[in-house]
């Protein structure tokens, strides 16, 4: 993916239909994955945890977001939950990180 887009999903089992927003981490702006890289690795080297959304602006750590989506049942594992401390080490700022969850339909 080139780095002028605006980010995308890092999420495993997404929907096909989804796929030119779908990366991997190793596809992230050089800027953004070697920090991204290394709060994975302090968080759980086996890569656990990792957010299921990166979005940035200019590729850089300071421009990113990271959203962990969670179903209405869903809790936050402990993998995830270093991950956001290991992130907050790093500098990311609270602003940049997020849990959206979502709510069991009425329809």
């Amino acid at each position: 993916m080139p780095v002028g887009k605006p980010g995308g999903w890092t999420l495993l089992g997404a929907p096909q239909k989804w796929a030119e927003w779908i990366l991997t981490p190793e596809s992230l702006p050089p800027a953004l994955a070697t920090p991204y890289r290394a709060i994975t690795d302090a968080a759980n080297p086996s890569g656990g945890g990792r957010p299921d959304i990166v979005a940035w602006r200019e590729g850089s750590l300071a421009s990113a977001v990271f959203v962990e989506s969670k179903g209405a049942k869903e809790k936050i594992l402990p993998d995830q939950e270093r991950w956001f401390r290991a992130a907050s080490n790093a500098g990311v700022s609270r602003n940049q990180l997020a849990i959206a969850r979502w709510r069991k339909s009425k329809a």
